[in-house]
This record gives structure tokens, sequence and C-alpha cells, in this order.
């Protein structure tokens, strides 16, 4: 078994970082990969770098080729001394839960735990289903840090995704707060569990907020409310999903009506329901005079917003609801104009890349398309 392992390994290590795009903001502390296939070298990279502790916070590991090379690797360094903790998401990663490949990396210094794993309750009261722990977070030794929205599963190899790695030691030690109190609590009961920290100044240069679905604060989500009633001249949000309460979708029309450039990327290559509801819902916004844009290359999974080309947010966090009420979730914000301008840049990229729907294109979608958004449109909530 370990041959195979090892073969894997070769065979990844083998490609060289110049076939991917692989973006880096030299002498920063702040470096953004830009692909799935160079965030995987990049942390890889620096895991076989740590000393002291590895930590990872995960939606979906699955035990395919590159989720084999990491917890092989991340086995390896156990076997070195090294405390490993893995939190998954039970529902995200439930083919690891199941998977043989548990058994065999098993070490004193390694850790898995599953996030809301299924119990009999479930049958009797489904919304215990909820929450998911949806964060994509990789601290190393307490010095550095990755967050975005790249997951370890071989079927996202070549999607549009951005990882953020940090060096900055402040945000570095928050993010490991937030990991040992999920840590200790998965659930999340405790809804002052993150007080210390939710005194967040959204005017700081740089600061992590997080979500935590039994908080009635609505952190992420009523910062980004009033961020966005702020900007005075352009908002660019790169999410692959959109499933918005019509509160919020009123608050985007709203701004738009002020004169406000408002551009939305989103992916063309999705399958979830969530595409479904986003598709009958942009007919509003693109009516009120929002651009409305679908990544066509590939699977597009990017989460972040750009303000004014003065702050910014990058994290896991999709518009939509599931992100809103129901997930765990981690971004990253940041006031500075240069970081800001770096996201700016890519998106422009991204939208020379991708298709502008009209409100003519819209009226016209295919007739099966309008009866499943009818169908899913009552569980808007949940999706």
């Amino acid at each position: 078994m370990f041959i195979y392992f090892y073969i894997i390994d070769i065979i990844y290590y083998s490609i060289s970082f110049n076939q991917f795009k692989y973006f880096y903001m030299k002498h920063d502390i702040y470096n953004l990969h830009t692909s799935s296939n160079a965030t995987w070298l990049a942390i890889l990279e620096k895991i076989d770098e740590a000393h002291t502790e590895i930590i990872v916070e995960e939606f979906i590991i699955t035990p395919c080729p590159i989720g084999t090379v990491f917890l092989k690797r991340l086995h390896q360094k156990a076997r070195e001394g090294i405390q490993v903790k893995i939190l998954v998401d039970w529902w995200g990663s439930k083919q690891l839960y199941f998977s043989k490949l548990l058994e065999i990396i098993q070490h004193d210094n390694l850790t898995i735990k599953f996030y809301n794993p299924p119990q009999w309750s479930w049958l009797l009261k489904p919304k215990r289903f909820f929450p998911r722990n949806h964060r994509k977070l990789f601290i190393i030794d307490q010095k550095i840090i990755f967050l975005g929205g790249v997951c370890l599963s071989q079927d996202i190899k070549n999607w549009r995704d951005t990882m953020l790695e940090i060096h900055d030691i402040d945000i570095v030690h928050k993010a490991h707060y937030f990991f040992q109190e999920n840590w200790h609590s998965l659930k999340a009961k405790n809804v002052h569990k993150y007080q210390e920290y939710y005194q967040n100044d959204l005017n700081a240069e740089n600061d992590l907020i997080i979500h935590n679905p039994d908080d009635t604060q609505n952190v992420i989500y009523n910062n980004l409310c009033d961020k966005l009633k702020s900007a005075h001249t352009h908002i660019i949000i790169s999410t692959p999903y959109l499933s918005l309460n019509q509160k919020f979708l009123d608050l985007l029309c709203n701004i738009a009506q002020k004169g406000v450039k408002i551009e939305i990327i989103l992916s063309r290559y999705s399958e979830y329901s969530a595409y479904i509801v986003g598709q009958y819902q942009i007919g509003q916004l693109i009516k009120c005079g929002i651009n409305v844009y679908y990544f066509n290359p590939s699977m597009f999974h990017l989460k972040a917003i750009v303000i004014d080309k003065k702050w910014s947010a990058i994290g896991s966090f999709n518009l939509d609801n599931l992100s809103i009420f129901h997930n765990e979730e981690i971004m990253f914000i940041s006031a500075c104009q240069k970081f800001a301008h770096k996201l700016v840049n890519h998106a422009k990229e991204d939208i020379e890349l991708a298709e502008k729907m009209t409100y003519q294109t819209w009226q016209n979608r295919p007739i099966k398309d309008k009866i499943m958004e009818y169908v899913f449109y009552p569980f808007k909530y949940y999706l």
C-alpha cells in the first residue's frame, strides 16, 4: 500500500511549479495561490518544513490520489514527532470517514476528528444535520496559515480557486485560536466562545472574521452588509454560488441604483441546487443594472469581495444561504489598497474569460431551467 502512496507522491512532486498559474506577492507576507494545483504544492512544501505542529481544518478530504498524498505526508510528519490535528466536516468528507485509509495513517501524534458526524437524532430532527464546517484552513508551526476555498479532492484539480498564504503572526495566532475553540467544542454550541475576538475593527489594515451559525451576531454577513453600504464607486463579488434572501438582493439593487458599479462573477460549471436558485435571482440583479458574468473555462470556486479598490475580503464564505446561516466560515479582510488591487487585477482576468449575462438571455433560458428554479426556490434557505 505504501509503495502506491510513494508512486503518487513522486508524480505530484515531479510536476513543475511553472505549469500552474501561481501568483506570488513578492517580499510580502500575504501570498496568493490562484489554482488548486499551485495551492496543493505550496502547502505540501510548508508541511515538509514543519517542526512542531500542523493543523488542518477542511470541508472536503477524499481518499483520492491528492488526498492520499496529503494524509500520507501528515502521517510521516507525525512519525517524526510533530503533532498533527485534522478537523474535517463529516458530510464533505464522508468518503474518508468510511475509508480504510484512516487505519493506515493511525499514529499517536496524529488525531482526526469529524465535525458533526451522523446521529440517530437526525431522523427526528433533520435540522441537526447543520451546522457544517465549510472552512479551509492550514496552520503550520503557528507561523504560517493558508485559507481560502481549496479542498483536497482530485475532482477540483483544474478549478479556478484561490488560497491565501499568510505570514502575519497576529493573524496566524488568531486563526489558531479559532481552530482550537472549534477543535474542543466541535459543534460550537457556546455562542460566546469567540467573544474575545469578536470586537473586530473593519477598518483595520488586516483581520480575520469567522461565522459561527449558533451566534446571532452573524458576523461575516452583517459586516459585509455594512461595508457594501459604504461603497462609493465599485464592487466586485466573486462567488461560485448565489442563493440569497430578498433583503440582500434589495441591498445590492439599492447600491447599484445609487450609481455604484457592481460586478458579480459566478461559475458556469456547477450542478448544485444553489446554482439553480442563483440563476433565477440574477434576473432581478441584471434588471437593477448589476453586471453578472459566468466564468467559462472551468469551475469557478473563488470567494472574494473588493469594494472601491480599497477594502477586500477572501476566504471560504459563499454568497449563499448555507454560508450565511448554516456553515462555519472564515474570511480574511483587508484595508490594504495594494492587496485590493491584486484581487481586482485577478477579477479583470476572470471577467475576460467569462460570458456576460444579459436580461434578454436570462429571459430566454431553457424551459427546463425555469421549471427546476421553481422546484428548488422554496428551499433556498438551505441552499
